[in-house]
């Protein structure tokens, strides 16, 4: 029943943006009419993926709005620094239209590109997602520019992941 759905402003969704040039990952979650492509064709620029993953993000989610997006940068490693700020141009748009509340980035290890990611965007990042895990020193070093930065730290993997073992 009705009375018992929660409203939109009651739902906090999150979604990624995960670049199709990552060998196809979270693909097989794009949901679109048969207008559009899905998934997307490996020669789409970035800023053609960013809107395709947000349309297909805003028809999965049934929703006008989403409150936060995050890029997904595989440790940056996959994904050229260029291309991730390409993205983020893009979502700042949407971000200017409402559409998109937030900004943020998933697996930056390293404060140098998260301090260069900050000074390089308009729209800041807000939060950073990142394994919980004593390979990357459980991002202690991390802390405190994420804190100055005024961002938000999620952490995933939290009881299972963190050491190493299942």
């Amino acid at each position: 029943p009705d009375s018992i759905s929660p409203k939109r402003n009651e739902l906090y969704l999150q979604t990624l943006f995960l670049p199709n040039s990552v060998n196809g990952y979270g693909t097989q979650n794009c949901k679109l009419d048969e207008k559009y492509l899905c998934p997307p064709s490996p020669d789409l620029s970035v800023e053609d993926q960013v809107h395709l993953s947000i349309k297909s993000s805003l028809h999965n989610l049934q929703t006008n709005y989403i409150d936060a997006v995050l890029v997904y940068n595989f440790h940056y490693e996959l994904q050229k620094y260029e291309d991730t700020l390409e993205a983020w141009k893009v979502l700042e748009r949407y971000v200017d239209r409402g559409i998109i509340r937030h900004l943020g980035v998933v697996s930056v290890h390293y404060k140098e590109y998260l301090i260069k990611l900050h000074e390089d965007t308009r729209i800041k990042p807000a939060i950073i997602q990142n394994r919980f895990h004593l390979n990357s020193g459980y991002d202690m070093d991390l802390r405190p520019i994420i804190k100055g930065l005024g961002m938000e730290n999620q952490l995933f993997w939290i009881l299972s992941g963190s050491s190493g073992e299942r």
